[in-house]
């Protein structure tokens, strides 16, 4: 690649010195090519033409510049030399100054001269900060020259062989003219490139020494600032105290008149008041100087950041600049409380002016104190208090300066430190989306398993050099003082660890029973079973303590990593002791203990998986070491991962199916579903992380794991909480039936009733104890759905700080759209979101049923069909709107398809109006809601049951069982028949014949004795027997009946018959029987022979 790279670039020295000149002296003329463009846009030419004259003009603009920029470039060189040394000449100047006592310089000046002198250095350094930060974005392309080049050569080979052909090719002078001027841009950028590449070192090192003398220009005018500060601030306090001073003597000197000396004394505190607040002052200014530094240098950081980014994306290097700035950015430079101290100062200067008005008129003042102390006062003692009146106005006028300065600066720092939050946020935002989505490390090739063993022991020796004996003498008694606590707590936990055991035992064995059970007996021990985790934690911690002493140089890091650490031991010594044998989970939870042994093992195996990967986590915290030459971390990490899939994963597969099993033996299927969940990911997760180690996204991978390992933990914690939460449920629900149930046992006793009465109260107990299962199954549904929310909330929190990093993906385009001016970018980020809505959208329509019967059906008395109808509209509300934010995210607003669905209701209108008239049919049925799910209907000649109301097509189930598909047309433009549209009551007519020369009044009483006995009529409804006609062979009757349900008219219809058909044989009443007769005749003498 440098061979090609050195060949490239002597062949285009050659080929660009030859051709620029060429082509520089046949350049069109750029007065002539305006006229000529012009002329053009006037005679209303072919919009080819004035397009390639516009860009002939563009490119000749471009031309001339590039030659400034090259006259400009051959200038700095020719005199890098000279800059060079006067640039480190000014950098020692500067140094000088910095070491000047600037006290002695400031003694002679006044205070009108000191601020003025601060007013010119501050603009200074203004303008000296601009120029550093210009150079900092120079140095960027100035770092990075020889990949850069490299990119254009081949940029600009390919461009200009495509314009030669062009030039060939080219029909007229306009068409030639225009790639002519191109060639030669591309010459002068390569003259210019040229140079860049041949002068790279020398600029490079020119680029240094600037940087150095404007930095440390900038320091010496810091230091110099810092000091005209110091001296304003000295001026304004001596002042002060030279008011205090005066205040204080002339109160001594009139202690014998009490007037007088009473007002001296509030001259004397005011004194002390602007003493305090100069003094009050001058600390705000050190402030704001501090935090407009940390600004301006925040400022410059964000500016290099940017320039690094665009010079560097996409290579290792950055992910370096990225990680050294990051450890850079300011951490704890926010003064706080500064709204509440603004607010109060304009309060106090509010106060202060009322004070100073009402001593405007020293003399009104005197006579106004005169009058509220009903004093006589001489003529002198008048003049006494109007000199403390008028030394008091100026008191107070000086006092009221100094709070408005103060007020002027503590809005200042709060303006500054609201742009130093916004600018580091935005910093930490963008080097965090940088170094999560830039790789950090090499790709692990062959080459890099080649280089490993030299890598590791460079990184091994690298670690060897932060271990550090002595810090342990340092922090001697500390560590002993610590060591003592620990092991004192260590010896107590282990001299009542028999009698917690034995409260153990005792609150396992008043588990589930009636009277000592309790709602804290879990939760005692709980807190029991954590207490005797205690001791293996206290060494843990003292362990790792005492080992990072050695390591870290930082202590406040260190004890929060040996906190978190120790926390994290802590919680798994409690939870391997909750699944422990006759543990809390069996003994308390009731869960199986072949599942516990087989999740406790998979637990304690995961314990290695996620020590190593605590430490391959913790070579980041050691500043020697680089994420690029964390070559150790990324195999420990590898070794993890492949643990976890190989080790971890079979071990938790097993444990989940085994309490999967036994989940279904107790009918808990449904709460087993979230485990399958976590089987996907335990295979997924660890070889999507070994992908991204492999690809050199170390980093990447660090973080995902990081917040895996969060979010295993929360799991595991969310799990027995949610077992807590039932456990206590269960607890209620056993005392409430217990309660209940001694109550009607109590009620039975008192009572002296027949059996028949005992009996009903039975009855009524048993109902009293299906309420309270059917509450028990509410609270665990609402436990549940409460859970899952926390469990989500909890998940947010832990992700939460990843999401900023998804924003990175808004920079990579897929595709554009748009007209005239408004261009519409549809981006990664765009289609990520688009799956997302989809995906949620998806995630809603499967589970609505769930999530209403949860949240709304099963605490309110809504029918069947009602409950049908709210969901099917709210599923289509959820697409409606999924789909129309789908679309929305990839650029496809209303106005872009709207001629979609005109054309669409075109054809719908001719070819599939069927299909669109059930459609239209179906949003009918939903909302009028003639029909609803569970109507008994009859459509032509289909009845049956509605079970299923859909956009297109309605389902019936028929008295076969079978399940018969209607269009919904069919129920909007036919007539069908809805048995129970507005009640279920319906009427059953019972047909009876009866032979002639019956007993009428016999008949209707016994119609009526069947009607009455049926137990599926309704009684409250006349029971109608109807005498209709005398027919060919019978009396024909008729027995009106109603009854409740539909389902009703087939039982009411057979009992009445039966009961009919034992009547009318007890009482001798015959039913009529259809007669035919039939009268055989001899044809040949026309006589009957037979009948």
């Amino acid at each position: 690649m440098k061979k090609w790279l050195i060949f490239c670039c002597s062949w285009l020295m050659i080929w660009s010195a030859y051709a620029e000149d060429n082509r520089l002296q046949d350049l069109p003329n750029l007065s002539a090519i305006t006229s000529q463009l012009e002329a053009a846009t006037n005679a209303g030419a072919d919009k080819t033409e004035i397009r390639l004259l516009d860009e002939t003009q563009s490119l000749l603009h471009k031309i001339d510049e590039q030659k400034r920029l090259n006259e400009a470039l051959n200038k700095e060189v020719a005199e890098a030399n000279t800059s060079l040394q006067l640039s480190h000449k000014n950098s020692e100047k500067y140094r000088e100054e910095m070491a000047t006592n600037f006290e002695k310089s400031f003694a002679d000046l006044t205070l009108n001269e000191l601020q003025s002198r601060l007013n010119a250095r501050q603009a200074e350094l203004e303008k000296v900060q601009e120029e550093l930060i210009e150079l900092n974005n120079q140095g960027g392309g100035q770092s990075n020259v020889v990949s850069w080049v490299q990119t254009t050569l081949k940029e600009n080979l390919t461009r200009t062989q495509e314009l030669e052909r062009l030039f060939v090719n080219a029909s007229d002078d306009i068409q030639r003219n225009r790639y002519k001027t191109e060639l030669a841009l591309i010459a002068l950028r390569e003259a210019y490139h040229q140079t860049l590449l041949r002068e790279n070192d020398k600029l490079r090192t020119l680029h240094e020494a600037k940087v150095e003398e404007k930095t440390s220009q900038q320091q010496a005018l810091q230091v110099q600032i810092v000091a005209l500060i110091e001296a304003i601030n000295d001026r304004n306090l001596q002042a002060s105290q030279d008011q205090v001073t005066q205040a204080t003597q002339s109160e001594q000197q009139n202690v014998s008149n009490p007037t007088i000396a009473s007002q001296l004394a509030i001259n004397t505190r005011l004194s002390e008041d602007l003493l305090q607040q100069t003094k009050q002052m001058n600390e705000l200014s050190q402030n704001n100087l501090y935090i407009k530094t940390v600004l301006d240098n925040l400022k410059q950081t964000q500016q290099y950041i940017e320039n690094q980014i665009n010079v560097l994306q996409g290579t290792l290097i950055l992910s370096r600049v990225i990680n050294k700035q990051r450890q850079d950015l300011p951490r704890d430079q926010i003064i706080k409380g500064l709204p509440k101290f603004i607010t109060d100062l304009r309060v106090q200067i509010f106060n202060y002016t009322e004070v100073r008005s009402r001593l405007s008129e020293p003399k009104s003042a005197i006579e106004a104190l005169a009058k509220e102390q009903n004093l006589v006062l001489s003529e002198k003692e008048r003049l006494e208090l109007e000199k403390i009146f008028q030394d008091r106005y100026k008191l107070l006028s000086d006092l009221i300066n100094s709070l408005n300065n103060q007020l002027n600066l503590a809005v200042n720092i709060e303006l500054y430190q609201q742009q130093v939050m916004s600018i580091s946020d935005s910093l930490q935002q963008q080097l965090q989306q940088q170094s999560f989505w830039v790789p950090s490390n090499s790709v692990m090739d062959l080459e890099w398993f080649k280089q490993f063993p030299n890598r590791a022991l460079w990184e091994l020796t690298e670690l060897s050099k932060t271990v550090d004996l002595s810090q342990i003498s340092a922090h001697l008694g500390i560590i002993i003082a610590i060591g003592i606590a620990l092991l004192l707590s260590y010896f107590v936990i282990t001299w009542k660890k028999s009698a917690i055991k034995e409260r153990l035992n005792t609150l396992a064995a008043n588990v589930n029973t009636l009277k000592k059970d309790s709602h804290w007996h879990t939760p005692e021990a709980l807190f029991w079973t954590v207490i005797l985790a205690l001791p293996s934690t206290f060494i843990f911690f003292g362990i790792v303590s005492f080992l990072g002493n050695i390591v870290f140089t930082n202590k406040s890091l260190l004890w929060i990593l040996s906190l978190i650490l120790s926390a994290h031991w802590l919680f798994f010594a409690t939870v391997l002791s909750l699944l422990r044998p006759h543990g809390i989970a069996y003994l308390h939870f009731g869960m199986s203990p072949r599942s516990n042994e087989s999740f406790r093992y998979a637990i304690k195996k995961s314990i290695t998986m996620y020590v190593l990967f605590v430490v391959a986590f913790g070579f980041s915290y050691i500043e020697s070491v680089d994420y690029s030459d964390d070559v150790l971390g990324e195999a420990m990490s590898l070794v993890a991962l492949v643990m976890c899939q190989f080790v971890i994963f079979p071990l938790f597969n097993k444990a989940i199916k085994r309490y999967e099993h036994d989940a279904e033996e107790v009918g808990e299927v449904a709460n087993t579903r979230w485990l399958k969940l976590s089987r996907a990911i335990l295979v997924i997760v660890p070889i999507s992380l070994m992908v991204l180690i492999f690809l050199g996204y170390y980093y990447t991978a660090n973080v995902l794991i990081k917040h895996l390992l969060n979010s295993y933990l929360l799991v595991i914690a969310w799990f027995f909480a949610r077992q807590l939460v039932y456990r206590i449920f269960t607890v209620s629900s056993r005392r409430m039936a217990y309660r209940r149930l001694q109550e009607k046992r109590q009620q039975i006793r008192q009572q002296e009733n027949s059996d028949e009465k005992t009996k009903d109260n039975l009855e009524l107990e048993e109902k009293n104890a299906i309420k309270i299962s059917t509450v028990n199954r509410q609270l665990f549904q609402i436990a549940d759905f409460v859970g899952w929310i926390i469990l989500l909330v909890c998940f947010y929190l832990i992700w939460s700080d990843l999401i900023s990093v998804a924003y990175y993906l808004d920079g990579f385009i897929l595709w554009e759209s748009g007209e005239g001016n408004h261009i519409e970018t549809i981006t990664l980020l765009n289609l990520m979101r688009t799956l997302f809505v989809l995906l949620i959208t998806f995630a809603l329509i499967r589970n609505l049923d769930g999530i209403l019967e949860v949240l709304i059906f099963s605490r309110t008395r809504l029918s069947r069909g009602i409950a049908h109808t709210t969901t099917a509209i709210l599923r289509y509300i959820v697409i409606v709107i999924g789909s129309i934010w789908a679309f929305s995210n990839l650029g496809l607003s209303w106005t872009k398809i709207q001629w979609i669905f005109t054309a669409l209701s075109v054809g719908l209108g001719f070819g599939v109006r069927e299909i669109f008239g059930s459609f239209i049919s179906g949003l009918i049925l939903l909302f009028d809601r003639p029909v609803r799910v569970g109507d008994k209907v009859t459509v032509g000649q289909y009845t049956g049951v509605v079970t299923q109301i859909r956009l297109r097509s309605t389902t019936l189930v028929d008295a076969d069982n079978k399940d018969v598909v209607l269009p919904n047309q069919a129920f909007v433009t036919d007539r069908f028949i809805n048995w129970t549209l507005h009640n279920t009551m319906t009427r059953v007519v019972i047909p009876v014949n009866i032979d002639y020369g019956t007993d009428l009044d016999l008949v209707a009483k016994l119609l009526h004795q069947a009607a009455a006995e049926a137990p599926r009529v309704l009684q409250d409804q006349a029971i109608n027997v109807n005498f209709l006609a005398f027919g060919k062979n019978a009396l024909e009757y008729e027995l009106q009946v109603h009854v409740a349900d539909l389902d009703d008219r087939v039982p009411a219809t057979n009992f009445i018959n039966y009961r009919i058909n034992q009547l009318f044989k007890q009482h001798g009443v015959k039913i009529a029987i259809e007669r035919l007769d039939v009268n055989i005749q001899n044809a040949s003498t026309e006589q009957t022979v037979g009948t």
